[in-house]
C-alpha cells in the first residue's frame, strides 16, 4: 500500500506491481494530498521521502549495485535537491552510486545547488568524485577536427583557430560550428585531392559574422530543414523538453487551425520527419512504448531555438490556447491514468495565455484544473510547481470577487496554499493567507483548518508554546470546551475525578466499541485538542493532564475518533506515573492498544509509542518494547504521522540504553536516527536525543571528560541553559539524570550527590518512562551510598523517600527494577550487617540483574560489592567482585568506565579476559518471573528506616 505513493514519481512501478500480482491492474491513483487541517503537509512530505528511501535501500540491497544517473540537475527544485541529499545520505543504503551531471553554462545555479555536493562532502562524509567537464582548449578542439577530417593536427591548425573563436570551445556548439560551415561552403570535401579543404579565417570570419553567437546556429539549422519538419519542432518545442509522439499527432488533427505555419505535415509523415531529426542531432529518442515514442531535444538551446520560430506576442499565445483546447478536448475522451498526464500538459499550456483572454466560466474552469494539478503534484510532495499551480488557481478568479462569487473553492485553495506555503518556509506568505481566509470565511467550521495551520506557524516561528497555546484556548472556548489558562492543582484533580466517574461502569469491550463521533464541532475540539498536547509533548506543561482528562471525556460522551486510542493510553500513563493506579493505567493502555484495530488512516503510531513509553515495562521485560516502537517509528514515517514516529524512535533508543544492550550498536543507531530527524526537521526530537547519545559516546570513551555530557555531539551547559530558557523542563531534566549517571559511575560520590540534592528538587513527579525510573533507582543508590560515608539523617531520609517509591513499584510487578531494589536492600544491609549477610545481599541483586540480561547493573552491583569489601579490609573479595565489575563494564562497552577502574584499582584487578559478545534484544528470552519472586523475597524486610545503622 505504502509503493502507491511513488506511482506519480515512477510510473513502471505500477506495472511491475500489476504483473507481479500484488495489486490488481488500476491500482487507485494519487489524486489527493492530505487536506492542510489533517495529517499535515510536512507529514504528507515526510512519508513520501521516507517511503521513496525505503524503497531504493530495498532495491539496492537486493542486488550487486544500482546506479542512479541524475541528469540536467541545473534545474533540480529545492525538493528534488533534498530528496537526492536523504537519498545520499542515508546509511543503511549500500551498493547504490549516484552519477549526476550539472551544466553551468548560461545557466543561473541557485544557492542551494552551489552549496549542495560540499555540504554533503562535509557534514555528512558522503565521498564525491568530481569530473569537470569544462570547454575544450584549442588544442583539445584541434585533436577533434584532426580526427574529423583525417588530416594532419598542423595542417587543421587554421581551421580550428577560426572555430575556437566562435564557439569558445563547446563541445556542442563545435560540431554545429562544422555542420554550418559545410553548409556555407567554407568546409568541402575535394574529389580530386580526397581531402577536407576549407576557407580562410577571414572568409569565415566575415560570412559567419551575422551570427551574434553559436545558439544562432542551431536556429539557422532548423530554417533549413523542410518546412514541415520545422512546424513538428515548433508544435513539439510548446510541450516540453520531452514529449510523446501521441500527444504531438493529436495536435495535427486540425491543420486548419496552424494557418500561420507555411506548410503542415501530413499525420502520418510525422514518424518520419522525427526519425530525420534524430539523424540531424535535433532530437534524441527515449523510449519507444509501443503505442507511442518518447522524445527529447538534444540540449535545451535546441528547444529554444525551435520556440523562438514560432511567432510573438498575442499569435504565441493563441498557439498555447490552441494546443491547451487540444489537449482538453483529448482529456475528456480519455481513461484515468492518461488523464492525469495530459492534465499537466493542458495547464501548462493555459497559464501562458494571458488571463484577461478568457471568459469568467473559462477562467473558473482553468483555476480548478491548475487546483487538480496541484493536488497531485503536492501529493508527490513537490512543493515548488504545487504552489506555482494554486497561485495561477487563484490567479485566474481572483479579479471576479472570488470570495463572493467562488466562496467554497476560493476557501479550498487558500487552506491548501497556507499548508504548502508553511512546509516550505514561506512564514509570511502563509501569514497573509491566514489572515485573508480568517477575514472571509464565514463560519467558525471554515476557519477551523486555519487556526489549526496559524498554530503549526507559530510553533514552526519558534513562539513561545504560550502563544501557540492562547490560539487554541480561543478556538476552544467557541466550540464549547473552554479550557482555563492557568492550570491549579484543583483543576486536574477536578478533571481526573469527572473522568473516572464518566469511566466508572463502563467494561474494556464497551469502551472499544464506542460508536463513532459525528458531531462536527466536536471532531474539529479534538483536531484542536490533540494538536496542543503534541506540540506541549516535549515540553512538561500543566495543560498536558488536562488535555488528556479532556480527550478522554470527549470520546466517551460524543464517541470514537482517531485520536481516542492516543486519549486513553495517556489516561494510562497518568495512572501508572503521578496518580499512581499501576493496575488501571496498564488496563487502558491494553484497552488503546486494542481500539487501535477501528484505526484506518490516521495515526496508531502515537498511541503505540505511548503504551511502550510509559506503562508496558512496568509489568513485561524492558526489551519486549523494542521492536514495538522500532515497528512504529516504520509505520509511522510511512503514513506521515511525524509526532508518533519520532517519539517511537527516541523512546526505542532510550529504552535500548535502559535495558543495558551493547552500547557500541546503539551509537551507530543513534547517529543515523539523529542524521534523519536532521533531515525531517524535527527540533524538539533532536533536544531528547542529544544528551542520550552523548551520554553513550562518553562512555564508550569517545570524550575528553567523560563526567560532563560535553563532547561530539553537545556543549552540556549550553544545552541546559537553552532549554532552561525555552521552558523545557522535560528535556532539560533529561539531560541532567544522564548527567547524574555518569558522575555516579566516574567521579566521586559527593560529586553525584551534590548534583542529586539539586536534582530532586527539580525533577517533579513524572510520566513513568525509564528514564525517570532510572533516576529514581539512582537517587535511592547515591543516597545510600552517601548514608554509609557520612551517617548523615539527611541522606537517610533521602534514600526512604526513593527506596519506598521503588518498592511501590516493584510491588506492582515492575520486573525491570527488582535488581535495583535488591541493590539499594544490600546497600541498606551494608550499614549495619555482617559482611555475610551484605555479601548474600550483593549476590542476590547480582544474580537477579543477570538473569535478567541487565549487564550495565549487574557491573554496577559487583562494583557496589566490591567497594563495601574495600572499606571493610577485605582485599580478596574486593578484588573478586571488582574485577567482575571491570569485565562486564567492558562486555556493556563502556570503555570510560574500564579506564576509570583500571586507574583506581590496577593493582587490585585480575587480568583475566572478559566473555565476548552479548546478545541483541531480540535474543534476550530469559526474564525474572516477578511473580515467583514475591513468593521468596520478605519485602518488609527492605528497610525504610535507619533503626539498624548507627549515628
Amino acid at each position: 500500500g505504502g509503493l502507491k505513493k511513488l506511482f506519480p514519481v515512477i510510473p513502471k512501478l505500477r506495472q511491475i506491481i500489476a504483473h507481479a500480482g500484488n495489486q490488481e491492474h488500476g491500482v487507485e491513483n494519487l489524486e489527493a494530498t492530505p487536506s492542510a487541517e489533517s495529517s499535515t503537509i510536512r507529514g504528507s512530505q515526510h512519508s513520501f521521502l521516507f517511503t521513496l528511501c525505503k524503497f531504493i535501500r530495498t532495491v539496492c540491497n537486493n542486488c550487486c549495485i544500482l546506479i542512479w544517473f541524475l541528469d540536467d540537475l541545473q534545474w533540480a527544485d529545492p525538493e528534488s535537491i533534498n530528496l537526492i541529499k536523504l537519498l545520499l545520505t542515508d546509511k543503511r543504503t549500500k551498493n547504490l552510486l549516484v552519477v549526476g551531471s550539472i551544466r553551468q553554462d548560461g545557466v543561473d545555479v541557485n544557492d542551494q545547488q552551489e552549496n549542495y555536493f560540499g555540504d554533503i562532502e562535509e557534514k555528512d562524509s558522503i565521498h564525491i568524485t568530481r569530473i569537470h567537464l569544462g570547454n575544450l582548449d584549442e588544442g583539445s578542439v584541434n585533436t577533434l577536427i584532426s580526427d574529423l577530417l583525417q588530416c594532419d593536427e598542423e595542417k587543421t591548425r587554421s581551421l580550428t583557430k577560426s572555430v575556437q573563436k566562435k564557439t569558445q570551445g563547446n563541445i556542442f556548439f563545435v560540431l554545429q560550428f562544422l555542420e554550418a560551415l559545410q553548409e556555407e561552403g567554407l568546409l568541402w570535401y575535394s574529389l580530386q585531392t580526397f581531402k577536407w579543404i576549407w576557407a580562410d579565417d577571414e572568409r569565415i570570419q566575415s560570412t559567419m559574422s551575422v551570427s551574434k553567437n553559436v545558439a544562432d546556429l542551431v536556429v539557422k539549422k532548423i530554417e533549413r530543414m523542410p518546412q514541415e519538419l520545422q512546424a513538428v519542432l515548433m508544435i513539439a518545442s510548446c510541450l516540453g523538453f520531452h514529449f510523446d509522439t501521441e500527444l504531438l499527432k493529436l495536435m495535427f488533427d486540425g491543420n486548419e487551425i496552424w494557418e500561420s505555419l507555411t506548410k503542415i505535415p501530413e499525420k502520418n509523415d510525422i514518424d518520419v520527419l522525427l526519425v530525420t531529426a534524430v539523424e540531424e542531432g535535433i532530437l534524441d529518442k527515449v523510449v519507444d512504448m509501443g503505442h507511442s515514442v518518447v522524445y527529447k531535444f538534444s540540449h535545451d538551446h535546441v528547444q529554444d531555438s525551435s520556440y523562438s520560430l514560432l511567432p510573438t506576442g498575442k499569435d504565441l499565445e493563441i498557439f498555447h490556447l490552441r494546443i491547451g483546447e487540444l489537449l482538453l478536448k483529448k482529456m475528456s475522451s480519455s481513461g484515468k491514468s492518461q488523464r492525469e498526464r495530459l492534465l499537466f500538459s493542458i495547464v501548462n499550456q493555459f497559464n501562458r495565455v494571458s488571463k484577461d483572454t478568457f471568459q469568467s466560466g473559462k477562467k473558473l474552469e482553468l483555476a480548478k484544473l491548475n487546483y487538480q494539478a496541484a493536488k497531485i503534484a503536492a501529493a508527490s510532495s513537490a512543493f515548488s510547481p504545487t504552489l506555482k499551480y494554486l497561485r495561477n488557481a487563484i490567479d485566474f478568479i481572483t479579479g471576479s470577487n472570488p470570495w463572493t462569487h467562488h466562496y467554497d473553492f476560493m476557501l479550498e485553495l487558500c487552506t491548501l496554499s497556507m499548508g504548502i506555503e508553511l512546509s516550505i518556509g514561506n512564514e509570511d506568505a502563509c501569514n497573509d493567507l491566514i489572515n485573508e481566509v480568517l477575514k472571509n470565511a464565514k463560519s467558525l467550521e471554515d476557519k477551523i483548518p486555519v487556526y489549526l495551520i496559524k498554530m503549526k506557524l507559530l510553533v514552526s516561528i519558534g513562539k513561545p508554546l504560550i502563544d501557540t497555546m492562547d490560539v487554541g484556548f480561543d478556538v476552544l472556548s467557541m466550540l464549547g470546551e473552554k479550557i482555563p489558562r492557568k492550570v491549579s492543582l484543583y483543576d486536574s484533580s477536578k478533571a481526573f475525578l469527572k473522568t473516572k466517574f464518566m469511566l466508572r461502569n463502563l467494561s474494556d469491550a464497551v469502551l472499544i466499541a464506542i460508536p463513532v463521533m459525528t458531531n462536527k464541532r466536536k471532531i474539529a475540539a479534538v483536531e484542536i485538542i490533540s494538536f496542543l498536547f503534541g506540540s506541549s509533548n516535549f515540553r512538561g506543561s500543566r495543560h498536558q493532564p488536562l488535555l488528556v482528562f479532556r480527550l478522554v471525556q470527549l470520546s466517551i460522551k460524543y464517541g470514537f475518533c482517531s485520536i481516542s486510542p492516543v486519549a486513553l493510553a495517556m489516561y494510562g500513563a497518568f495512572l501508572c506515573g503521578p496518580l499512581n493506579d499501576m493496575k488501571n493505567g496498564i488496563r487502558f493502555g491494553k484497552i488503546a492498544l486494542s481500539m487501535l484495530e477501528r484505526v484506518e488512516k490516521t495515526d496508531k503510531s502515537l498511541a503505540i509509542y505511548m503504551v511502550h513509553t510509559f506503562i508496558n515495562h512496568m509489568t513485561e521485560p524492558i526489551y519486549k518494547s523494542l521492536d514495538p516502537l522500532l515497528n512504529s517509528y516504520e509505520s509511522g514515517m510511512q503514513t506521515g504521522e511525524i509526532i508518533g514516529a519520532v517519539g517511537s524512535i527516541v523512546s526505542y533508543c532510550e529504552t535500548y540504553v535502559m535495558a543495558g544492550l551493547p552500547l557500541a550498536p546503539i551509537e551507530k543507531d543513534i547517529r543515523l536516527y539523529h542524521q534523519l530527524l536532521v533531515e525531517y526537521e524535527q527540533k524538539q526530537a533532536l533536544d531528547m536525543l542529544l544528551p542520550m547519545w552523548q551520554f553513550v559516546l562518553n562512555l564508550l570513551g569517545k570524550s575528553e571528560d567523560p563526567s560532563k555530557l560535553t563532547g561530539e555531539v553537545m556543549d552540556q551547559a549550553k544545552f541546559i541553559e537553552t532549554q532552561k530558557r525555552n521552558k523545557n523542563s522535560v528535556i532539560g531534566g533529561r539531560a541532567r539524570i544522564y548527567h547524574l549517571e555518569l558522575t555516579y559511575l566516574l567521579c566521586p560520590i559527593d560529586y553525584s550527590a551534590n548534583l542529586l540534592v539539586r536534582l530532586v528538587a527539580f525533577i517533579k513527579t513524572s510520566l513513568l518512562c525509564p528514564c525517570y525510573i532510572r533516576f529514581r533507582c539512582l537517587h535511592g543508590l547515591i543516597a545510600l551510598a552517601m548514608a554509609r560515608k557520612t551517617r548523615n539523617k539527611k541522606w537517610f531520609k533521602l534514600a526512604k523517600g526513593a527506596t519506598k517509591q521503588v518498592k511501590r513499584w516493584v510491588e506492582g510487578k515492575t520486573g525491570n527494577i527488582l535488581h535495583l531494589l535488591l541493590l539499594m536492600n544490600a546497600e541498606y544491609d551494608s550499614l549495619s550487617k555482617s559482611n555475610e549477610d551484605v555479601k548474600r545481599s550483593f549476590d542476590l541483586a547480582i544474580s537477579a540483574a543477570g538473569r535478567s540480561g541487565f549487564v550495565h547493573d549487574q557491573a554496577l552491583a559487583n562494583e557496589r560489592a566490591g567497594i563495601f569489601f574495600l572499606e571493610t579490609n577485605d582485599e580478596f573479595w574486593a578484588s573478586f567482585y571488582l574485577s567482575r565489575a571491570r569485565d562486564l563494564y567492558r562486555d556493556w562497552g563502556a570503555q570510560a568506565k574500564v579506564d576509570s577502574m583500571n586507574g583506581m584499582y590496577d593493582s587490585l584487578l585480575s587480568s583475566s579476559e572478559p566473555k565476548r559478545g552479548t546478545a541483541g534484544h531480540k535474543g534476550r528470552s530469559r526474564f525474572i518471573d516477578v511473580s515467583k519472586i514475591h513468593k521468596k523475597l520478605n519485602f518488609d524486610n527492605i528497610s525504610l528506616t535507619t533503626s539498624r545503622s548507627t549515628h
